[in-house]
C-alpha cells in the first residue's frame, strides 16, 4: 500500500507543469529578447547540460563576461542566466506538448 501511495506521488500533473513553464517564459521574455542557443546542439540546453565540452564554452562565456561582485549579480551573468532558463523553459513546454499530443492520439 505505502509504495501505491509513493508512486501517486511522483507522478508529474503535466498541466500544471505546463501552467509553470508558461509562467517561466513570460517572465523571461519581459527580462531578455534572446535564448541561449549551442553552436553544437542548437537550442536543446538538455543535451548541453551533459557534454563536456558545452559545459567549459558555457563557463568559459560567463567567466569572460562577469563583472560580478560578493555581494551583487552582474548585469551580464544575471542576463544569461535569464537567456538559459528562457531556453530550457521553451524546450519543456515543447516536450510536454508532444507528450500531451501522443496521449491523445
Amino acid at each position: 500500500m505505502f509504495q501505491k501511495i509513493l508512486k501517486a506521488d511522483i507522478r508529474v500533473n503535466f498541466e500544471v507543469l505546463q501552467r509553470l513553464m508558461d509562467l517561466v517564459i513570460k517572465d523571461r521574455l519581459s527580462q531578455v529578447d534572446k535564448c541561449w542557443i549551442c553552436a553544437k546542439h542548437g537550442g536543446d540546453a538538455f543535451k548541453c547540460k551533459k557534454d563536456n565540452d558545452c559545459l567549459r564554452r558555457i563557463v568559459r562565456r560567463v567567466e569572460e563576461g562577469c563583472r560580478c561582485s560578493q555581494r551583487s549579480l552582474c548585469d551580464g551573468c544575471d542576463r544569461f542566466m535569464k537567456e538559459y532558463e528562457l531556453t530550457c523553459a521553451l524546450q519543456c513546454a515543447y516536450v510536454i506538448e508532444l507528450r500531451g499530443r501522443l496521449v491523445r492520439n
